[in-house]
């Protein structure tokens, strides 16, 4: 059975048995959970790992036994189903690439980049300009203040990195596109920022193609559809205005479209939304081709796409 479904049933059927768990959990319930929890990883229901600090586990429990409320017997169990559950944890951060500092950071980008697409329609306002500077700026530098150890490989990025470093990066490059894709769309952006959105795309296409050599797309964390999605959704615009770019670029969009096409087939085979996102993508072609112009579309990526020239905003510095 494929990531997707493997043991759907059974998990079913479990998670009913443990509701009466919760009513008074016991540190067997949470060691019971991180075996269900390695199967709700793999249905992208990660955030479910984190269930040791809702049942209190993380606290100690000494004043508790001092005060003859708790039994040094329930005390270790607690703590050995803590640290159990906590070590399991970190192990899955480091394949499933979870919330790291700059994974952190990140979430915190993408609020400002949330609350810009709700001004759009102020697009020439000094407002909107401020804050899509000052998003900018905070992207640009983000890789700087990055720990060595979640760096890409100054040499061919994304063969020699951590799955973790990877996904994290290709994040980091669905982040940029959010800021600009929009108004890319709309050909309200200096050629500065046309670039970088370009790049970030190209960027995750290129790490995903490493990912999958090293590590198998069949096996990247859900989220990757999203982030090849959004860097497909970019080239397809590109492709759509063929008069604003170069013949070179929009060669290297089709090839890299074309890429994107390749790897959510292959993750199509342990995730559904991938084949979702492959259809979105293939529809969003199809219109391309008998209108002639981008469509709307939604989606997410991640990288260090290198030195930025400067923010510029609509041609203007």
């Amino acid at each position: 059975m494929s990531a997707a479904n493997k043991g759907y049933d059974f998990l079913q059927r479990a998670i009913c048995c443990l509701e009466a768990e919760f009513e008074q959990p016991t540190p067997a319930t949470v060691i019971a959970l991180v075996v269900l929890w390695h199967c709700l990883a793999e249905l992208g229901k990660t955030t479910a790992s984190w269930i040791y600090n809702d049942l209190g586990l993380h606290v100690d429990p000494k004043r508790l036994v001092a005060r003859g409320m708790m039994t040094e017997e329930v005390a270790e169990a607690r703590s050995r189903a803590f640290w159990t559950l906590y070590v399991e944890d970190n192990l899955d951060l480091v394949v499933q690439g979870g919330p790291s500092k700059g994974m952190i950071s990140l979430a915190e980008i993408i609020t400002r980049i949330i609350g810009l697409q709700s001004t759009l329609k102020t697009v020439n306002g000094p407002p909107f300009t401020g804050l899509l500077k000052e998003t900018s700026q905070q992207l640009y530098e983000w890789p700087q203040y990055l720990p060595e150890e979640s760096r890409l490989s100054s040499t061919n990025p994304g063969q020699a990195d951590p799955p973790q470093v990877i996904i994290m990066h290709t994040t980091y490059n669905t982040c940029v596109i959010l800021l600009y894709r929009p108004l890319l769309q709309r050909h309200r952006l200096g050629p500065t920022e046309i670039q970088i959105c370009i790049d970030a795309a190209l960027s995750t296409v290129t790490l995903a193609k490493a990912y999958d050599l090293t590590y198998s797309m069949a096996k990247t964390p859900v989220h990757m559809s999203q982030n090849l999605y959004a860097a497909g959704s970019v080239l397809d615009i590109v492709l759509a205005q063929h008069e604003d770019h170069a013949e070179d670029m929009r060669w290297r969009a089709k090839r890299a479209l074309k890429d994107v096409a390749e790897l959510l087939e292959k993750m199509s085979a342990s995730w559904a939304c991938a084949g979702q996102a492959l259809s979105a993508l293939s529809q969003l072609e199809r219109d391309r081709e008998k209108a002639g112009t981008p469509t709307e579309a939604v989606g997410t990526a991640s990288h260090n796409i290198g030195e930025w020239p400067g923010v510029m905003f609509n041609g203007v510095k």
